[in-house]
């Protein structure tokens, strides 16, 4: 996790500069989002 386990709201709160590092920070966070639920879609269509 590293540099993403900053607050979010030092995040929200840094310059210009930091805009494409927090963009890259929740791109990260949704791609782990559609993961996760895809792993459990998968999980629940293998229960069925």
């Amino acid at each position: 996790m590293g540099n993403w386990g900053l607050p979010w709201c030092l995040v929200s709160g840094a310059d210009v500069r930091d805009t494409q590092n927090r963009s890259r920070g929740q791109l990260a966070f949704t791609s782990a989002a559609w993961g996760a639920f895809l792993v459990s879609l998968a999980q629940a269509s293998r229960n069925r």
